[in-house]
C-alpha cells in the first residue's frame, strides 16, 4: 500500500523520522529516558517500525502506527495527525470495524496534540469509536477511547463528566479475548496496557480536584506517588503527580510553603525534559508563580509567567494554558498596582479563550476579573480613557455567560457563578427591586440544583468539606435568602460579598467599598434615579455633591472637501450646589411643563466665561417659560451674568427675556437682573416652544459648527425642557433661512441627506442642561469660543428681539 502523495513523507520515510527522532530525543532528555514510550516497550516498536517502513504493507502499517501512537504523536505532534488521517481513510477500505474505531482513537488523540487543537472534532472521532467498540471490541480499546473522552471532557471544563467516563471505565473487565480478525494487528502488550492504565488514574485526579472532591483527589494521588516512587526509578509522568500534590494543598490546607515545595519539585523534574517537550513546564511554573504573587513577590511572580509566555507563543498561543497564563499575569498586574496593564492581560486572554474553548468555566473568572478591573479604571485617576466598556456591560456580559455554560461548571466554577449573581445583586440593590429578584430567584435556584452545593451551602454539617472555599458564600447567600429587598444594607451585603470575593478584598488603590457606591450611584443616576442611593437627599442647606455626566466625542462626517476637520465633544454639566447657603434657592419641585430658554450668540472669545442662572420658586408656574440672551459678548474673559427670578409665584403662561448685547472687553464685570414677585404681569407670550432638540448623534454637533465672525442673516435658539437625565435631549435650530452669501467663511458649506440644515458651523459646544424636575439645580457653563449660532456683531441693541423666536 503507498499512502497519500499530499502527504510529507511517503510512509517509510515518516516512520523512520519518528524512530531517528526518538533516538534524538534520548539522547538529550536529562535522565537519557525515550519520551512518549517506555524504555521496555522501545525495543519492540523499533523492530515494528523498521518492518513497516521496509515493507509498507496495510497490516505492517497498522500495527506500527497502533503501538506506537504515543512515541508518534509525541516526536510529530502536528504531522502526525495528516498521518493517522491517512491510516483512518485506508481501514475504511482495507479494515475491519474494529480497526477503523481503533484509527479514530488515534485520529483523537493526534488532534488533541497538534497546534491549535481542535477539541470538539477529536471528541467526535473518540465517541463514534465509543460506539463501535462497544459492540465490536476490543474491551481494552474500548477503555481506552472511554479514558480519551473523560480527558478531554476533563480539558473542556466538564470535570464532572469527565469522572463519569473514568468511573465507567473502571467497571470494565481489563482483558477479554479479541475478535479473530483483530488477534494479530490489534494486540498489544501487557506493559502497555498497565500504562495506560496508570496515566488513567493520574488524569482522574485533576477533575476529582476541580469538583470540589480535594480529599479524594489528594488520597489518590499520594497512592500514585508512593506506587510509582516503588515500582519506577523514573516515570514519564512523576511530574504530574507532584503538581497535582502541590494543587490539592494548596486549595486544601492553603498551606502555600508546602505547596510551593511540591510545584518546584515538579518544576525540576520536568527541566529535564525542557528540550523536547518545553510545554510540560508550563503548568508548574505558573503555580509557582502565583504562589510568589500572594507571599508579597509580584516581581518573581512576572518572571515565571514570562518564561511560560514565551514557550507558549513558539508553540501554540492559542490555547487554554495561555489564556490561564495572561490571567494569571493581570493578577500580578493588580497585585503590582498596574490596573491598565490587568487589563489588557485580561481582555487577551478573553479573547483566546473564547476561541479554543468557548465553553470552558475558566471564562466565568476571566469575565469577573474585567468587572474589576473596569471598576477601579472607572472610579479611580487610572487609564479609564482607553476602557471600552462600562461595569454594567461587562456584568451583564457576564451574567449572559453563566447563563450559557452552566452545565461545565467545576467547583471554581460554580464560585465564579454565584460571584457574579452576587455582584449584580449589590448593583441592584437599590435601583430595580425586579432586577435583584431575578437575579436573586437565578442564584438561589442554581445554588439548589448541584448536589456538591447543596452540601455546601444548605446543609448545617459541613465537615467533609472542611476546606472547600465555597463555604465563604454561605453568609452572603443566607443573608440574601433571610432579607426582605426593602430591608437590605449596603454595608451588610457588601461585607458578606467581599468575604468570598478575593477580587474585592485584593484591590489596594481604593477600597472596594468606596468604588462599588461609586459606582452604584453612577448607576442611580444613569437610569434616571433622583435620589442618593446610599444616604437621604440633603436639604437646602446641607452640601451636595458635584454630578459630571459626560458624553461621548462626535466625530465629523459628510465633510467636504476643503472643509477643516475637527473633533466636537459635548459636556453636560448637572450640577448640584455643593454648600449653598443663599437661602434664594429655592425648591421649584411643582414646575410640571416648565421649560427655560436661553441663547448665547457668538461669545467667541470668552475663555472661562460663565452664566449662571437661578430659578427660585416659581412653584405654580405650569407651563412657564423664562428665556435668557447674551449677544455678542466677545472678549469677556473671566466675565460672569448671573440671572435670577425670584417667586413670580403665579406667572402663568409669563415669559420673561433679557438680554446682554455687544458687552465687549467687559474682563471681571458681573450684570446681576433680578425680577421680584410679579404677580399680575399680564401673558407675554404664551407658547413658545424651542425645540424638542435633534438628537446630536443624528445629524451631528459638527454640522452646526464654526465661525468665529458675526452674521446678521441669521438667529438660532437652543432651547432645553426640563425631562430625566437619560432621556434624549435635543437641540433645533429655528429659524433657519440662511443667506449663504452672507458668510465670508462658507465657501464649503456642509450638508446632511434629508437634513433642512446648510451651512451652519459650531465649534467645541459646552452646555448644561437645567433640569427643573429635580431639586436646587444650578447651572455653570464654560464657553471657549463656544456657541457660535450669531446674530448681532456690532452690538446694535435693535438688530433683533425676542420676538423673533418663532413658535412651534
Amino acid at each position: 500500500m503507498i499512502l497519500n502523495a499530499q502527504f510529507p513523507y511517503s510512509s517509510k520515510n515518516f516512520l523512520c523520522h519518528v524512530t531517528l527522532k526518538a533516538e534524538e530525543n534520548q539522547r538529550i532528555h536529562g535522565k537519557g529516558l525515550l519520551h512518549g514510550c517506555h524504555v521496555r516497550d522501545w525495543p519492540l516498536l523499533r523492530d515494528l517500525m523498521q518492518t513497516a517502513f521496509q515493507c509498507r504493507s496495510y497490516p505492517h502499517l497498522l500495527k506500527a502506527a497502533v503501538m506506537g501512537r504515543n512515541l508518534i504523536i509525541s516526536c510529530f505532534p502536528n504531522d502526525s495527525k495528516e498521518f493517522y488521517e491517512i491510516m483512518y481513510n485506508s481501514t475504511k477500505i482495507y479494515g475491519s470495524p474494529s480497526q477503523k474505531a481503533v484509527m479514530q482513537i488515534c485520529l483523537a488523540q493526534a488532534i488533541a496534540s497538534k497546534k491549535g487543537a481542535d477539541l470538539p472534532n477529536a471528541l467526535t472521532y473518540v465517541e463514534s469509536a465509543i460506539e463501535t467498540l462497544q459492540c465490536y471490541g476490543p474491551n481494552f480499546f474500548y477503555k481506552l477511547a472511554l479514558w480519551k473522552k473523560a480527558k478531554l471532557l476533563e480539558v473542556l471544563g466538564d470535570h464532572c463528566q469527565a469522572l463519569e467516563y473514568f468511573l465507567k471505565a473502571r467497571e470494565e473487565s481489563h482483558l477479554t479475548a479479541l475478535r479473530v480478525e483483530s488477534d494479530d494487528i490489534l494486540q498489544v502488550t501487557q506493559l502497555q496496557m498497565e500504562e495506560e492504565s496508570l496515566l488513567a488514574e493520574i488524569q482522574e485526579a485533576r477533575p476529582l480536584i476541580f469538583s470540589g472532591k480535594n480529599v479524594q483527589a489528594k488520597e489518590k494521588l499520594m497512592m500514585l506517588y508512593e506506587t510509582i516512587n516503588d515500582r519506577y526509578d523514573n516515570h514519564p509522568e512523576f511530574a504530574e503527580i507532584l503538581n497535582g500534590i502541590g494543587l490539592v494543598i494548596q486549595r486544601g490546607t492553603k498551606d502555600t510553603n508546602e505547596a510551593f515545595e511540591w510545584y518546584n519539585r515538579s518544576f525540576k523534574e520536568r527541566l529535564h525534559t525542557q528540550n523536547i517537550c518545553p510545554q510540560n513546564m508550563v503548568a508548574s511554573m505558573n503555580h509557582m508563580s502565583m504562589i510568589l504573587c500572594r507571599q508579597g513577590n509580584p516581581d518573581a511572580g512576572e518572571n515565571y509567567l514570562r518564561r511560560s509566555l514565551a514557550i507558549l507563543e513558539k508553540s501554540d498561543r492559542n490555547q487554554y494554558l495561555t489564556a490561564v497564563t495572561l490571567t494569571h499575569l493581570s493578577e500580578v498586574k493588580v497585585k503590582q498596582g498596574d490596573y491598565y496593564e490587568a487589563y489588557k492581560a485580561t481582555i487577551e486572554a478573553e479573547l483566546i479563550l473564547r476561541e479554543a474553548s468557548k465553553n470552558h468555566d475558566f471564562r466565568l473568572k476571566i469575565h469577573l476579573y474585567l468587572v474589576h478591573h473596569i471598576l477601579v479604571l472607572t472610579h479611580t485617576n487610572s487609564s479609564s480613557c482607553a476602557v471600552t466598556s462600562t461595569v454594567e456591560d461587562s456584568m451583564k456580559c457576564l451574567i449572559q455567560l453563566a447563563s450559557s455554560i452552566k452545565q461545565y461548571l467545576s467547583d471554581h466554577g460554580h464560585h465564579y457563578l454565584m460571584s457574579a449573581y452576587e455582584h449584580a445583586l449589590l448593583m441592584n440593590w437599590r435601583d430595580s427591586e425586579d432586577t435583584y429578584q431575578q437575579y436573586r430567584r437565578d442564584l438561589l435556584e442554581h445554588i439548589r440544583k448541584p448536589k456538591l452545593l447543596r452540601d455546601v451551602l444548605l446543609k448545617k454539617d459541613t465537615s467533609q468539606f472542611p476546606t472547600s472555599f465555597l463555604k465563604e458564600h454561605r453568609h452572603i447567600v443566607e443573608y440574601i435568602r433571610d432579607t426582605d429587598y426593602a430591608q437590605l444594607d449596603f454595608l451588610k451585603l457588601f461585607s458578606s460579598l467581599s468575604e468570598a470575593c478575593p477580587m474585592c478584598r485584593n484591590i489596594e488603590t481604593t477600597p472596594a467599598e468606596q468604588l462599588w457606591r461609586k459606582e452604584i450611584e453612577k448607576l442611580s443616576y444613569d437610569r434616571e434615579t433622583i435620589r442618593n442611593v446610599l444616604s437621604p437627599m440633603p436639604t437646602s442647606h446641607e452640601s451636595f455633591e458635584r454630578l459630571s455626566l459626560s458624553v461621548s466625542e462626535v466625530s465629523e462626517q459628510n465633510v467636504q472637501s476643503g472643509s477643516q476637520s475637527c473633533a466636537n465633544q459635548v459636556e453636560m454639566l448637572v450640577m448640584i450646589p455643593s454648600a449653598m447657603q443663599d437661602s434664594k434657592v429655592i425648591n421649584p419641585s411643582d414646575m410640571p411643563g416648565h421649560q427655560v430658554s436661553f441663547k448665547v450668540i457668538n461669545p467667541s472669545e470668552m475663555q472661562g466665561h460663565q452664566v449662571s442662572f437661578k430659578v427660585i420658586n416659581p412653584s405654580e408656574m405650569k407651563g412657564h417659560q423664562v428665556s435668557f440672551k447674551v449677544i455678542n459678548p466677545s472678549e469677556m474673559q473671566g466675565h460672569q451674568v448671573s440671572f435670577k427670578v425670584i417667586n413670580p409665584s403665579e406667572m402663568k403662561g409669563h415669559q420673561v427675556s433679557f438680554k446682554v448685547i455687544n458687552s465687549s472687553e467687559m474682563q471681571g464685570h458681573q450684570d446681576s437682573f433680578k425680577v421680584i414677585h410679579s404677580p399680575e404681569m399680564p401673558s407675554h407670550i404664551d407658547n413658545v416652544t424651542s425645540a424638542n432638540p435633534s438628537d446630536v448623534y443624528e445629524f451631528g454637533i459638527a454640522e452646526i459648527t464654526s465661525s468665529s465672525f458675526a452674521y446678521n442673516s441669521w438667529e438660532a435658539i437652543l432651547s432645553f425642557q426640563s425631562q430625566k437625565i437619560t432621556e434624549s435631549y435635543r437641540m433645533d435650530v429655528l429659524n433657519t433661512q440662511v443667506d449663504k452669501n452672507a458668510f465670508p467663511n462658507a465657501n464649503y458649506p456642509r450638508t446632511r441627506p434629508g437634513s433642512s440644515f446648510s451651512s451652519l458651523d459650531m465649534n467645541d459646544l459646552s452646555f448644561t442642561v437645567l433640569d427643573l424636575s429635580s431639586s436646587f439645580v444650578d447651572i455653570t457653563t464654560a464657553m471657549p469660543n463656544a456657541i457660535e449660532c450669531v446674530d448681532n456683531p456690532s452690538g446694535d441693541s435693535n438688530s433683533s428681539s425676542f420676538d423673533d423666536v418663532v413658535n412651534t
